[in-house]
């Protein structure tokens, strides 16, 4: 692994200045993290590549406070200005950033991949699971796929421990939707980002109890720590790329979780929450189904999920035609938007509604995903009409009767057929189920 200690004179420089306000004002902005790197920065020492990394991230999100001064017209510190100095301030970024995109280039080229998919507990994606793929990178650069609706608050914070204790870099990427507790193992990666058609979602966390007086208060009382951990994560990730106070970050956390906030990509960079946004792109992602248990979901992943359903019930209704006899599937009939009711409500309470024109694009290529399974339904009806006349001409001899002849044997199923239908009987069973 490579160290740098040519960094130019002025980052020293700038670090320096901001060591000396700090010292002579009692400055209580940065993290021990941030004071770490601005005096190894300020005594040219050694920078192992990771380092370099970490300082090309941070300076680029914080080169908005590059203004030149350490207080605003009322005279208050400016976290921001003074910790984008003490990590060398705008002449470092332009040092380190070709270090730190080559290093990124070689990292994508061996990086391997790990998807966190679907609930978060002992019923879906768990620590325990992930702990076996942790152990098989064996240090190599990770990405981390995060698309889920949350789950279990005790294994998502699991699971964000173990992604920091990784021994290599990890890189998290938001996909789809990442709600709840997700969202602390998404902000758990060395580097955090999003595609641009995915969605954040922050909200107080909340159990279902049993019990007596005494019992519910207990688990009120848990779900009030559980809370404060979680807006703690927010807090931190916001100082540490906007250079936010704490009491600052930690109240726009708890307000944000509160009104059970979603963000779009670009929101959640905007306030701190994550480093990058990637260009959009189709991804597996999370059930649609679990967003029924939040409150305040946008509306572009609410037309997702009405298309998707839509899709279901009507392949299931072509499908089921099959045996009704050969008759046609019979046509259904454009429904109503199912969603004006809800479009009305959101736009009345304050939110944004957002455009759909992917969801539209998504309904037109899953309508011809139908029509490609109609004409296979077709096919499939005259081969079970032909398999239906073939099985009345063997069950034409009684019981005991003559051997049939030569052709009626020909006219037998096969054992493959019969097989085969078989498992179509119970696909049908399956699905009227």
């Amino acid at each position: 692994m490579a160290t740098y200690n040519n960094y130019p004179q002025s980052a020293v420089n700038n670090a320096k200045k901001a060591l000396r306000h700090r010292d002579e004002n009692g400055s209580s902005c940065g993290t021990r993290v941030g004071w770490v790197r601005a005096n190894q920065i300020a005594n040219r020492e050694n920078l192992s590549d990771d380092t370099v990394k970490r300082v090309y991230s941070f300076l680029s999100r914080a080169a908005v406070y590059d203004t030149g001064s350490y207080t605003d017209e009322d005279g208050n510190e400016v976290c921001g200005s003074i910790m984008y100095d003490a990590w060398g301030g705008a002449s470092m970024l332009r040092w380190a950033e070709p270090i730190a995109k080559r290093l990124a280039e070689n990292n994508a080229k061996n990086m391997q991949e790990i998807n966190i998919n679907g609930e978060i507990g002992e019923w879906g994606v768990n620590a325990s699971a992930l702990a076996y793929s942790f152990n098989e990178a064996n240090g190599q650069d990770l990405l981390v796929a995060v698309s889920s609706p949350g789950g279990s608050v005790l294994e998502g914070f699991a699971i964000a421990d173990a992604i920091r204790a990784y021994p290599g870099n990890v890189t998290t990427e938001g996909r789809g939707y990442v709600a709840s507790i997700a969202s602390i193992i998404l902000l758990a990666g060395d580097r955090v980002r999003m595609a641009e058609n995915a969605f954040l979602m922050i909200h107080n966390p909340w159990s279902m109890a049993e019990g007596d007086a005494t019992d519910l208060r207990k688990t009120a009382d848990v779900l009030e720590k559980m809370e404060m951990q979680i807006a703690e994560v927010y807090a931190q990730s916001m100082m540490k790329r906007k250079g936010m106070r704490y009491q600052d970050a930690l109240a726009a956390s708890l307000q944000y979780m509160a009104a059970e906030t979603w963000f779009t990509a670009k929101e959640a960079k905007d306030i701190g929450l994550i480093d990058e946004v990637l260009t959009a792109q189709a991804y597996d992602i999370a059930t649609f189904g679990a967003l029924g248990r939040f409150a305040a979901v946008p509306m572009a992943l609410l037309n997702n999920y009405e298309i998707e359903k839509k899709m279901k019930q009507n392949f299931i209704e072509r499908f089921a035609a099959l045996f009704n006899e050969g008759a046609e599937p019979t046509p259904t009939a454009p429904a109503a938007d199912p969603l004006a009711d809800a479009r009305k409500v959101l736009e009345d309470a304050g939110y944004t509604v957002l455009a759909s024109d992917e969801a539209e694009a998504q309904e037109l290529e899953m309508e011809a995903v139908l029509n490609q399974a109609a004409e296979k339904i077709k096919a499939m009806q005259a081969e079970l009409q032909e398999a239906k006349a073939q099985l009345k001409s063997v069950a034409g001899a009684p019981s005991g009767g003559a051997e049939p002849t030569k052709g009626a044997q020909a006219k037998r199923m096969t054992p493959d057929r019969e097989k085969a239908y078989g498992a179509l009987a119970a696909m049908l069973k399956d699905n009227r189920n």
